[in-house]
């Protein structure tokens, strides 16, 4: 049998026959000897069957063999055709109504089973959704081969020994496991295919063993193995998530740092054996089936989950690796304990507690459904609407949060190291005391440093809008990023990068290190012997008090940096960085330029000769008697 699928309709094999109640309904359109043509008036699904033979009872079916189908939309789009058959009509006619009456799928499968089965998506413009077979699965014996669509589909083999190639996807393919010695092939697997394979099908539980570094997959049941192929071309891109039995299942997992293993064992009581050598995750939100209808319990010091959300009892065993392992819980309410490594965590909905325990425990917002967070680690609260739904999460023992998608965080530390990423939207960060590290990333962000050195960062992508960073007591690390920011040190020894954009940078007391990077940027250096390099543009820089050096790096694209406060007397000098130069090649031209300082004052240019650029312009240089060039290690005055 080969059915080769188009498109147009991925839920065509019920809708079909059966309208939206589950009841067989079809309309008669025509007949003869060698074709029938069914309409079901619900979906407008025209179903032809072509073959030999065909008699009647008025519309009754009494005698002939089918040896084709073809299902079209009611705009005559052809969706699917089927060839190789030879099915009788009365046994077909049969096997809908006992489907109909009593949903058995055995007749119905017993005629899939007379050959092999060939199901084709590779050309189809719309997902191939199987899960009209699932009544069917079990009662079909014929060996499978299956080949997905290169969009988002949902396959099921039968209890032969199947050979499936999911094909690339748009995010999420579902492969339900069944019974026999089945093969599934990820070699199509693109940057974005994400695999779930899923057991909810058999009767006996399973044991899974994952190899992320061997690039390895084997299911077993029953005497059955399932073989992945070319695994490492799904474990690299998107990843794959493995979903047990509703009995009880063994996981053996090795993760890899350049992969992605999700798996979760559903009912049962479950054991989970892993390897934490990359990035994973043990989910409790999904079993294939229904979901969770219960709050998970969990004391992750022991690995004893004493609910899993179902009411089984887990067992998960850490036997070795330093990565974290990262745990999703239900939208019940949850309780859980870390152990003494660090972990990260999605606790969903419901009113949650997590105690991180030691090491550095992270718990992440940006899913899909997060409006926005509210989160006060000092008073260990967390807010937010998820799906329209409140929810409260009561955190002890966590350092480290990551922001919704796209909403307007907010996000307070508390004594000690923090870590917060605001993901997008217009973020509030403050980190209070400790050496946090601050991440804005997308939108229009606040970040505030307080105590302690900090590293704060506004984004790294276009996204990253108008950042205002401020460093607070500490010599703090801070990078503008994207947007046209504004960025302050304050206290302490600080460094300063404004990014990409038109930014303004203020060092504040003591002595900073400030970099304009591209564009056009205002820079003060404030109180301090400050180091400013204005960077790729021509920009605008005031060092303050103390002595405070003026970096150019000698190339084109640097611009030429106009200092606002030049004063050799405080130890104010100019530096050179680029290579080869000397001091007879510069030279100081003079000239007057509206608005610039006082009116009858000059400003001094200091020109490299060689390329006749203008490396900086002090307003009311013409005032000094010294203006102090380094090159290399070594300070001259080029007005002596």
């Amino acid at each position: 049998m080969l059915l080769t699928y188009y498109g147009y309709y991925q839920n065509f094999i019920s809708d079909a026959v059966f309208n939206s109640s589950g009841v067989l309904d079809i309309d008669l359109i025509s007949n003869s000897a060698t074709q029938v043509v069914l309409e079901q008036p619900e979906s407008g699904i025209v179903t032809t069957l072509t073959g030999t033979g065909f008699t009647f009872s008025g519309d009754d079916p009494t005698g002939g063999t089918i040896t084709g189908f073809s299902f079209e939309t009611s705009d005559g789009d052809t969706i699917a055709e089927v060839s190789g058959i030879s099915w009788g009509l009365v046994d077909y006619n049969d096997a809908l109504a006992a489907i109909d009456e009593s949903s058995n799928g055995a007749p119905m499968g017993a005629l899939l089973s007379t050959s092999a089965i060939t199901l084709d998506a590779s050309g189809a413009g719309d997902g191939f959704n199987m899960g009209d077979w699932s009544l069917l699965a079990p009662h079909i014996t014929a060996d499978m081969t299956i080949t997905g669509s290169p969009l988002d589909d949902n396959l099921y083999g039968g209890a032969g020994d199947d050979a499936i190639d999911p094909g690339a996807n748009e995010g999420y393919d579902q492969i339900h496991g069944s019974a026999g010695d089945d093969s599934f092939d990820f070699g199509q697997a693109d940057e974005i295919s994400y695999y779930d394979i899923i057991y909810d099908q058999l009767e006996t539980g399973i044991t899974a063993t994952i190899d992320a570094v061997a690039r390895t997959g084997t299911v077993t049941s029953n005497g059955d193995t399932d073989t992945f192929t070319n695994l490492a071309a799904a474990l690299t891109h998107g990843g794959i998530g493995i979903i047990g039995s509703t009995h009880d299942d063994t996981f053996n997992i090795t993760l890899a740092e350049d992969a992605w293993v999700g798996f979760g064992g559903g009912a049962g009581n479950d054991t989970y054996n892993v390897t934490v050598d990359g990035g994973g995750r043990l989910f409790f939100n999904w079993d294939g089936i229904d979901g969770p209808d219960q709050g998970v319990v969990a004391d992750l010091t022991t690995g004893v989950i004493s609910n899993d959300g179902l009411g089984g009892t887990d067992q998960l065993n850490i036997l070795g690796g330093a990565e974290w392992l990262e745990i999703r819980t239900t939208d019940y309410n949850d309780s859980i304990l870390g152990s003494s490594r660090g972990e990260s965590f999605i606790l969903e909905q419901g009113d949650d507690t997590l105690d991180g325990g030691g090491g550095t425990d992270r718990v992440r917002y940006d899913r899909s459904g997060v409006t926005a967070v509210e989160v006060d680690l000092d008073a260990g609260t967390a807010t937010g609407l998820w799906d329209g739904n409140a929810f409260t999460h009561h955190l002890s023992n966590v350092e480290y949060i990551r922001g919704s998608l796209e909403g307007n965080d907010t996000l307070l530390g508390q004594n000690g190291v923090d870590i917060f990423e605001g993901r997008g939207g217009n973020d509030s960060m403050n980190g209070h005391a400790g050496d946090d590290r601050l991440y804005g990333e997308d939108g229009t962000d606040t970040l505030i440093g307080e105590d302690g050195n900090d590293t704060l960062v506004g984004g790294s992508s276009e996204n990253d809008l108008r950042d205002n960073i401020y460093g607070g007591n500490g010599a703090d690390d801070i990078d503008g990023g994207y947007g046209n920011d504004e960025l302050r040190g304050d206290a302490g020894n600080d460094t300063i990068v404004g990014g990409f954009g038109a930014d303004t940078v203020l060092g504040g007391d003591d002595d900073d290190a400030l970099t304009g990077q591209a564009w056009g940027d205002l820079l003060f250096g404030g109180n301090g012997d400050d180091f400013i390099n204005g960077g790729y543009g021509y920009d605008r820089v005031n060092g303050g008090d103390g002595a405070d050096a003026f970096f150019h790096l000698g190339v084109a694209g640097h611009g030429s940096d106009w200092i606002q406060d030049y004063d050799a007397s405080e130890g104010d000098y100019l530096q050179y960085g680029g290579s080869g130069a000397s001091l007879d090649q510069f030279r100081v031209n003079y000239g007057n330029t509206d608005g610039a300082g006082a009116a009858d004052v000059d400003e001094a240019f200091v020109i490299y000769q060689p390329t006749g650029q203008i490396l900086w312009a002090l307003v009311d240089g013409g005032a000094q008697q010294q203006i102090n060039l380094m090159i290399g290690s070594t300070v001259y005055d080029l007005l002596a």
